[in-house]
């Protein structure tokens, strides 16, 4: 019934099962790696493999965001595994793969904040990554991401203070042009593969 708590949980395994996930809803980056999965140990399993892997994925992203946040291997530690086990997370992992998908926002968090430091090609293409697997990992990431971005950006650049201040206005202004761009360029490519949506 709709009503079913692992509703979610049980349509993924029988896409898993049957090798098919509807155009619309798939989720490459979750779904892909599941369908490969399913193949090899079976729907279930893979189900279960895809959403356990995000617990030491998650902490590893956090790890490294709060290394390059705090500066302390003690507090991103932490921050790792506070961010791995959230009972969003947790909750999410019981029935939600795509949306336990937590690993990406602060690899993307990290890319942005370092591209706002050090604006350059590699740190780009590093930023873009991390949101497009977000977004090709789960809808509702790239969602957030769109939503979060400048007002994450803007906060990063205004506290932070490993650069000069007209640096940062100037980083920060390249950073949100940048965002806008790729924004509409996702619009449009949106709108082009699903009219209707």
């Amino acid at each position: 019934s709709l009503s079913d708590p692992n509703r979610d949980a049980l349509v993924v395994i029988g896409q898993f099962r049957t090798g098919k996930v509807p155009a619309p809803y798939l989720q490459p980056l979750t779904d892909l790696p599941g369908l490969f999965l399913a193949r090899l140990i079976g729907a279930v399993a893979a189900y279960n493999l895809v959403v356990l892997v995000t617990f030491p994925l998650a902490a590893a992203s956090a790890y490294l965001l709060g290394r390059h946040v705090l500066g302390s291997h003690l507090g991103a530690l932490v921050a790792a595994l506070a961010y791995a086990f959230l009972p969003f997370h947790v909750m999410q992992a019981g029935g939600h793969p795509h949306a336990a998908q937590a690993q990406w926002i602060p690899l993307f968090l990290l890319a942005l904040w370092r591209f706002i430091d050090q604006p350059g090609p590699g740190r780009a293409m590093f930023v873009l990554g991390a949101a497009a697997a977000a977004a090709l990992s789960d809808f509702y990431s790239g969602f957030i991401i769109a939503v979060l971005t400048p007002f994450a950006a803007a906060v990063y650049a205004l506290r932070s203070n490993t650069l000069p201040i007209q640096t940062r206005w100037k980083n920060l202004a390249l950073t949100l042009g940048a965002f806008m761009v790729v924004i509409a360029i996702g619009y449009v490519a949106l709108r082009s593969a699903f009219p209707t949506v």
